[in-house]
């Protein structure tokens, strides 16, 4: 069986990741598979960054290598790839929730595939796919040369409307709007000081074991069999 490395606390945020990760890793040892987890402290986090963030203390990001990722979650993941160079790195986030015409339908939850080039933008410029199905991507980020493959889990969240993070992100945006095209990886990242909402994300029926499940049988049915397949 397979070596998976699960990472959850990247934006800490994403509440609802956290919350799944614990459970999708305990149905994949269920499944036969040895699993690890890793919980990225919050002070290395780009929410942290921006938190403290000042006109005279902008965060610093390596865009060459992975522009939503910190330099010290960057310098963690090579570590961990360093020591198990066979395992399969997957990170866990959320994306926000857009119910469309068939979320409120009995339709079975499943894990997709998206090719976060060619998802469609919704109204808020992000590209996340409608309802409730998570969904995960692959990426070849400069970090994991020479594996090939990176995986990203994004699961369907309701974020707050929170009075603290307006405001700093309002703050952030007056410091470092005055020039957008040079303060632009800033800007764009804003969104993580936002946080989940996870009664909210509850009430949606987006924090069932039904979507651990699904999440933890996409993994063993669908990302093993395609890094495998990479491999030979």
């Amino acid at each position: 069986m397979a070596e998976l490395i699960l990472v959850r606390g990247i934006h800490p945020n994403e509440r609802s990741a956290k919350y799944f990760t614990p459970k999708i890793a305990a149905k994949l040892r269920e499944l036969g598979h040895q699993v690890i987890e890793i919980s990225i402290p919050n002070e290395e986090t780009i929410y942290f960054a921006l938190k403290h963030a000042t006109e005279e203390k902008p965060p610093v990001f390596n865009e060459a290598a992975e522009p939503f990722f910190t330099e010290q979650i960057l310098n963690r993941l090579l570590k961990l790839r360093k020591e198990h160079p066979d395992a399969i790195i997957i990170d866990v986030h959320n994306s926000p929730y857009f119910p469309d015409s068939l979320s409120t339908l009995k339709k079975p939850v499943a894990l997709k595939k998206h090719d976060y080039r060619q998802v469609r933008h919704n109204e808020d410029h992000l590209p996340v796919p409608r309802g409730r199905d998570p969904f995960y991507q692959t990426s070849n980020p400069n970090m994991l040369k020479p594996d090939p493959i990176h995986y990203s889990i994004e699961i369907p969240a309701e974020y707050a409307h929170d009075s603290s993070a307006e405001q700093k992100i309002a703050e952030l945006l007056e410091v470092f709007g005055k020039n957008e095209m040079q303060n632009w990886s800033i800007l764009t990242r804003l969104d993580y000081l936002r946080p989940v909402d996870l009664k909210q994300t509850q009430a949606q029926g987006l924090l069932g074991d039904e979507m651990a499940d699904v999440i933890a049988r996409g993994i063993h049915e669908q990302i093993i069999p395609h890094h495998e397949a990479t491999k030979k």
